[in-house]
């Protein structure tokens, strides 16, 4: 049977293949005060057309991220995501629901989606790889998806906790320390 790093290693190698070959695209690190209102408008609704988060909360908390990873092709923004402010009872409650303690001053990945035309091109981790140097050290993230749980563990978060049920499916904790 395969190690963890193995199989992350399997896993990622092709997957930086794809990364290395992106030309057409552009990741910008910003703050939301850098965008304008239009701009912050179609970052919300990439992320609110994922299905995973509610809209209300996007229009609340984006707004109010520490960072942002903006994907463009030409002008048009087709990717982000966001290091969201650190939210001690958001935190708390993920710790709850996952069985797994973390600290309730951890910041947190979140709110990386990518249009549905531009998927499958590596842009995913090409957000978060920008988001993580913007912040080392200790991040958690929670996903349902499949293709985002694969882009954590590339990004070597690790599978921590259980499962819970979420907006759309079974949420997993992925905690980078």
């Amino acid at each position: 049977m395969e190690t963890l790093t193995e199989a992350r290693s399997l896993i990622c190698s092709g997957y930086d293949i794809v990364c290395s070959r992106i030309m057409d695209y552009t990741v910008v690190v910003c703050v939301p005060g850098d965008l304008s209102k239009s701009e912050m408008s179609q970052c919300a609704g990439l992320v609110c057309d994922g299905g995973a988060v509610d809209q209300k909360k996007v229009a609340s908390n984006l707004p109010r991220a520490r960072v942002l990873a903006v994907v463009r092709n030409a002008k048009t923004i087709v990717g982000l995501g966001a290091i969201k402010r650190v939210m001690r009872r958001h935190t708390s409650d993920v710790a709850k629901s996952s069985g797994y303690a973390l600290d309730p001053a951890m910041s947190e990945i979140g709110y990386i989606a990518v249009h549905p035309e531009h998927r499958r091109k590596g842009l995913s981790g090409r957000i978060l790889g920008a988001l993580l140097q913007q912040r080392p050290g200790a991040l958690f993230a929670t996903t349902d998806d499949y293709a985002m749980k694969r882009t954590l563990a590339c990004g070597q978060f690790v599978l921590r906790g259980h499962e819970w049920d979420g907006n759309r499916g079974k949420l997993s904790l992925w905690v980078k320390t």
